[in-house]
């Protein structure tokens, strides 16, 4: 046996036979590997996003409209997934008692280079959750602190090392009804 070895095993009997309880500093030391150095950054993220009736024959949604988000992961090591999880923020969801959690988002990938990736998400990919709550309900009152959402993007190397980003936080609302003139009203 090592020294090194031989020397835990002293102090791990010791440690057994006593009452104290008392560990050497380092007997729980692990050495943790580095964490993989990725980046993302998502181009086309907007603050707030508009949702908007949409209706095929018997059916009457919600939905949101340009909701297409292009983004690039890079990393010295080759990428082999990105997922994308939406969900509202957790003062948000603890505002409204929110139960849908976190949301998988259909990733396209676009363009792989030799360390990076560029892919593109859907917001309005993903309606209802496995339970068939709707993704995107929105609060009626308190608008700007309940429907507040981000987005948690994991990008996994070949070897298995990964990282999540949260993304910066966006609201979602009704779209804005415009304003018509009445008819037969002519400005010109």
């Amino acid at each position: 046996m090592s020294c090194d070895l031989e020397s835990r095993l002293k102090d791990l009997e010791a440690v057994l036979n006593s009452d104290q309880g008392n560990v050497p500093d380092d007997f729980f030391t692990f050495n943790q590997p580095p964490l993989p150095d990725i980046r993302v950054e998502l181009f086309d993220l907007k603050d707030v996003y508009d949702k908007v009736q949409t209706k095929v024959p018997g059916i009457s949604e919600q939905r949101i409209a340009k909701g297409w988000v292009n983004g690039v992961a890079w990393s010295a090591g080759q990428i082999n997934s990105i997922t994308v999880l939406v969900r509202r923020t957790p003062e948000a969801a603890a505002r409204v008692n929110d139960t849908v959690g976190s949301v998988e988002l259909k990733v396209t990938y676009k363009e792989y280079g030799a360390q990076s990736v560029n892919f593109s998400f859907n917001l309005d990919s993903a309606y209802k959750n496995s339970n068939g709550d709707p993704v995107y309900k929105l609060a009626k009152v308190e608008t700007n602190t309940r429907n507040v959402w981000h987005l948690i993007i994991t990008v996994q190397l070949i070897d298995g090392s990964q990282i999540n980003f949260t993304s910066k936080e966006f609201r979602i609302r009704t779209k804005p009804k415009t304003l018509r003139e009445p008819a037969g009203t002519n400005t010109k």
